[in-house]
């Protein structure tokens, strides 16, 4: 019992951010009342059983006061009739601070070794793949652990307690792709990343689910993350107002690292308020090298300040900076591009706006830089009331070149066929990837000419490699725009879409943003991309000459 509350008084007395303070000053507040008490024995019973286990990779399992200071609590305070306090706990910390480890030994202590006879075990998200996480962390630190081996059947998708059995010895991982939700008898449950969940349906079923037991315990462990209209952003409001005491629930366990409201994010004197693990897990030199990456282009610091600092961010994010674009500006004569390779991407507009090409030259042994081309089709009479309304300066763009006008107020897409058709005659296209909502007639007619073009979705999954290659390629100033000035326009109209895993696209759903040269831009680079991945051999050649 001593060093255990000493541990426990020694982390409340530790500095943190205001949220983690709160928590403390419940934890010592508790600490007077009658109703409940702390359990010692139970806490360091929990406390040893994880510090006895090893790590996926074979070191000791050493617990951080934060983590001492989070078990203790979870399974060390009880009701005065025997009953276990803390049904749901909310633990948000950034990556690299041990958190997915944790989440598998709290699931192992309850398979294993708290007492119980009425449930299971899960680790839930909403696929398959990432429920799996946290269980193939449990499985792999049972095979670590040589004590574990005896008492642990492992197989592929569940892991056994050879004592009790199927029925309330079995842990697996449970998504919302699995076969049926329906009959779960929860006893823990671990969520991880909840940040990632669109709907609280696993979540709500699982919590639903452990009615039927007596102890049970929903952890949920995350990091922040984009998605400020999904469940997890509400569950953490929900833990702020309860530690703020706006909200009584005292069966809800919370902790939430992050920086404070009026810290410095770039202020390294921060980041130990929102990285408990800093210098133990978290190195201290990655988040500089991490910070100087953020500094230099904006969707990296928001990267940065979400998934390092636990600050939620909106999902749509500004881009490249103007600076940073014009720094990619490098000048060229347009003619030293011909007869060279080229891999386009074509975004095409319904009728009144604007249609694009992008062509994108790789460079040659003893060149740096990618070489791009950029074509732009607007309905004239489009085009004039957009000048008229003090839209942007397409006429005075028309006349030097830059953008095509085609005759009336729809766009013309038999001026666009014949400029490809003598584009592919002056340049060696390989081929040109495109958006296919508005470019089906075209793209036949095209394909006829001999123009081979492939179809690109325009999900995350798609867009969100090539996107990120572009930025690389404009930031290392390894692309040349020859300072285009509509290109450079619309990347300064780019705002940025991010998913619950982080991965980007552009925002096309502003309909003011013109953003239309990007898109084509990226699908491009995803064209070039795709070719190399299909020619390895070029592309050790490309890596060993070029770069």
């Amino acid at each position: 019992m001593g060093k255990l509350i000493k541990d426990l008084i020694k982390f409340c007395e530790t500095e943190q951010c205001e949220l983690i303070h709160k928590s403390q000053q419940r934890f010592l507040y508790d600490l007077k009342r009658t109703d409940i008490y702390l359990d010692y024995e139970k806490a360091n019973f929990a406390i040893g059983f994880i510090e006895s286990l090893n790590h996926v990779d074979g070191t000791p399992f050493k617990l951080e006061l934060w983590q001492k200071f989070l078990l203790a609590n979870l399974f060390g305070w009880y009701y005065t009739n025997g009953i276990r306090r803390f049904k749901t706990s909310y633990i948000e910390v950034p990556r690299k601070n041990g958190k997915t480890a944790l989440a598998a030994a709290i699931a192992l202590y309850g398979l294993i070794a708290d007492t119980h006879d009425d449930g299971q075990i899960y680790t839930c998200a909403t696929t398959r793949d990432q429920a799996t996480i946290c269980y193939k962390a449990a499985k792999q630190m049972i095979k670590q652990t040589d004590w574990l081996n005896e008492l642990v059947r492992v197989m592929q998708y569940e892991l056994i307690n050879i004592e009790k059995g199927f029925d309330t010895g079995i842990m697996k991982a449970l998504s919302s792709d699995s076969n049926t939700l329906d009959g779960l008898k929860p006893y823990i449950a671990v969520v991880d990343e909840y940040h990632a969940h669109k709907t609280d349906e696993v979540y709500n079923v699982v919590k639903s689910g452990m009615g039927a037991t007596k102890n049970p315990l929903l952890f949920t462990i995350t990091t922040a993350g984009f998605l400020k209209d999904g469940p997890c952003f509400k569950e953490r409001k929900y833990c702020i107002e309860v530690l703020s005491k706006k909200l009584k629930d005292d069966t809800l366990f919370a902790m939430i690292f992050t920086i404070d409201e009026n810290d410095d994010w770039q202020d390294q004197n921060a980041w130990q308020k929102a990285n408990p693990n800093l210098n133990v897990s978290v190195n201290l030199d990655f988040l500089k090298a991490e910070l100087t990456a953020a500094k230099n282009d904006g969707s990296k610091e928001i990267n940065f300040k979400t998934k390092y600092l636990n600050v939620w961010t909106d999902t749509a994010t500004t881009w490249i900076p103007d600076e940073k674009w014009i720094g990619s500006g490098q000048a060229f004569n347009e003619s030293i591009l011909e007869g060279r390779e080229c891999f386009g991407g074509m975004d095409l507009s319904k009728s009144q706006d604007f249609s694009s090409l992008v062509l994108n030259f790789p460079p040659l042994p003893g060149e740096t830089d990618f070489k791009q081309l950029y074509f732009f089709w607007i309905p004239n009479d489009v085009a004039k009331e957009r000048h008229k309304r003090n839209y942007h300066n397409y006429v005075n763009w028309n006349k030097i070149g830059l953008i095509k006008f085609t005759e009336g107020n729809v766009i013309d897409h038999q001026i666009i066929r014949n400029d490809i058709n003598e584009l592919a005659s002056k340049y060696k296209i390989q081929f040109i990837n495109y958006d296919a909502i508005f470019a089906t007639t075209l793209v036949t007619e095209l394909t006829d000419d001999g123009i081979s073009l492939h179809p690109f979705r325009q999900g995350f999954m798609s867009m969100a490699a090539p996107t990120s290659e572009l930025e690389r390629l404009v930031i290392s100033k390894e692309l040349s725009h020859n300072n285009n000035e509509v290109i450079r326009w619309m990347a300064g109209n780019v705002l940025i879409l991010r998913d619950a895993s982080g991965n980007m696209k552009v925002d096309k759903s502003k309909p003011e943003n013109k953003v239309d040269g990007i898109v084509s831009n990226i699908m491009a680079i995803a064209a070039y991309m795709q070719h190399m991945k299909e020619n390895p051999k070029e592309q050790e050649y490309f890596f060993i000459n070029v770069r």
